[in-house]
């Protein structure tokens, strides 16, 4: 899964260049319950490529633990918001 890991996603000065290296944006809801209580988060992330198989959802979720603490099995829906590629092949017509 190639997920963005910068922080800054919401700098405007990185919009052009993270839309040419992470053309795939995609709207996630995340939630576990553990040990009683649910932690649940919603973002938006960018990748190199669309979430097209277990695999990749697999490596999203590697990522949530790993870089936002979530436990064994976050629970994951995600909706694909644009793609950045699709947009630009419009706009060559």
């Amino acid at each position: 899964m190639n997920i963005n890991p910068n922080a800054n996603n919401a700098d405007p000065r990185t919009s052009e260049d993270r839309a040419s290296t992470n053309p795939y944006h995609y709207y996630l809801s995340v939630w576990e319950f553990n040990l009683g209580q649910i932690r649940t988060l919603e973002m938006e992330a960018h990748l190199r490529g669309p979430i097209r198989t277990f695999q990749d959802v697999q490596g999203l979720k590697q990522w949530l633990r790993d870089e936002h603490g979530f436990g064994s099995n976050p629970q994951v829906s995600f909706s694909l918001l644009r793609n950045d590629l699709a947009s630009r092949a419009r706009e060559k017509r």
